[in-house]
C-alpha cells in the first residue's frame, strides 16, 4: 500500500530545506536537485510539490515570513497594548531574531530577485502590506493611549520604522561588526524612544 503523505507538511519541509540551501549557496546557485538532496529525496519527488525553482523559492520566501507573522500575532496578543506591541512587530523583523550571517544574506537575495521576478515581487509586496498594517495599527494604538506625542504622523513613522528595520538587515550582512544583535536592539530602542 502506498505511503500517505501530508501534502502541506511536506511543502513546509521543502520550504525549510530551500531556506537552508539558499542560506548556504544563494538563490542563483541553488538547484532543485540541491534542495531534494537536502531533504533526502529525489528531484522527481520534489516535482510533485513544485513545478519550478521559481515557484519553490516564492513559496519558501512566503513560508518564512508567514512563520514570523504567526509568532508576531501570538506575542502581540499577550503583550501590553501600544508601544510594547509595536516593538515586537518591529523586533521580530530584524536580524536579531535569526542567524545574522546566513538568514540575512538569504533574505537580501530574495529581495534582489524580487526586483525582476514578478512572482517574488508579489509575495514581497503582499507580506510588506501585512507588516505595514500591523506596524501602523500598533502606532495608532500607542498614540490613542497617550504613549506617543499627539502630533505623531503615523504614516510617516510607519515608513521610517520599517526602513530602519530593513537597514538593520542590510547592515548585518555588509557590516556585521557594526550590526550585532545587541546593537540592532539598541538601535530599535533608540528609534522608539524618539516617539
Amino acid at each position: 500500500m502506498p505511503k500517505v503523505v501530508d501534502r502541506e507538511k511536506r511543502r513546509a519541509e521543502v520550504a525549510e530545506a530551500a531556506w537552508r540551501v539558499v542560506e548556504r549557496v544563494g538563490i542563483r546557485a541553488a538547484t532543485l536537485r540541491d534542495i531534494a538532496e537536502e531533504m533526502g529525496i529525489t528531484k522527481g519527488s520534489l516535482a510533485h510539490y513544485f513545478q519550478s525553482k521559481q515557484q519553490l523559492v516564492a513559496f519558501a520566501f512566503e513560508y518564512g515570513v508567514t512563520r514570523v507573522f504567526e509568532r508576531m500575532e501570538a506575542m502581540t496578543r499577550v503583550a501590553s497594548p501600544g508601544v510594547d506591541r509595536l516593538r515586537i512587530a518591529l523586533e521580530l523583523m530584524t536580524p536579531a531574531h535569526f542567524d545574522l550571517d546566513a538568514a540575512s544574506a538569504a533574505a537580501l537575495t530574495f529581495w534582489a530577485y524580487a526586483t525582476d521576478d514578478k512572482l517574488l515581487a508579489d509575495v514581497h509586496l503582499r507580506n510588506y502590506a501585512t507588516w505595514r498594517t500591523r506596524v501602523s495599527g500598533f502606532l495608532e494604538e500607542a498614540k490613542a493611549r497617550g504613549q506617543l506625542r499627539a502630533a505623531t504622523d503615523v504614516a510617516l513613522e510607519t515608513t521610517a520604522l520599517m526602513a530602519l528595520v530593513d537597514g538593520t538587515l542590510v547592515g548585518s550582512v555588509l557590516e556585521p561588526d557594526q550590526f550585532t544583535k545587541a546593537r540592532i536592539l539598541e538601535i530599535l530602542d533608540h528609534a522608539l524612544s524618539r516617539l
